[in-house]
């Protein structure tokens, strides 16, 4: 999986800086320790996508809004991912927060669509094409999507 990959490419890069200040042993050990960690949360996560892990919707791939959750991280580690929200009329003024959590958005877009004729700010689709970019958005009573800061 390549969450996993990146999650221990991270740790390895950052750990490695450390590595004089001790032996060998203790680096291996910690180190593996990392890793079994990072692969456990992986696959809670890959067991969320889709679904709600602590309160989060997380989407790894193109995916709806589960009309749950106010938060929802997608990862773009792999390729662009398109994200659909429910109808605005049957949820007016709920709102949704919605993050590049991965902060790959400038390579793989985030495109959000609204069902239907709906609109987001006036547009059929809002594009996340920011690092780390977020926005979030309201159900309006005409049936459409507002940012909102």
């Amino acid at each position: 999986m390549a969450l996993t990959k990146y999650l221990r490419d991270t740790v390895d890069a950052r750990f490695t800086n450390k590595a004089a200040m001790i032996t060998n042993a203790e680096y291996d050990e910690t180190l593996r320790s990392f890793h079994d960690d990072i692969d456990a949360l992986t696959a809670q996560l890959a067991l969320a996508a889709g679904g709600v892990l602590n309160g989060v919707q997380v989407v790894i791939a193109t995916d709806d809004w589960n009309g749950e959750s106010r938060y929802v991280h997608i990862y773009t580690t792999d390729s662009a991912i398109d994200f659909t929200l429910l109808s605005a009329q049957a949820i007016e003024g709920m709102t949704v927060s919605i993050s590049d959590y991965a902060g790959n958005a400038a390579a793989n877009n985030i495109t959000i669509y609204t069902e239907g004729a709906e609109t987001i700010d006036g547009a059929a689709t809002l594009v996340l094409s920011t690092n780390y970019d977020s926005v979030t958005l309201q159900a309006t009573a005409g049936g459409n999507w507002v940012s909102i800061k």
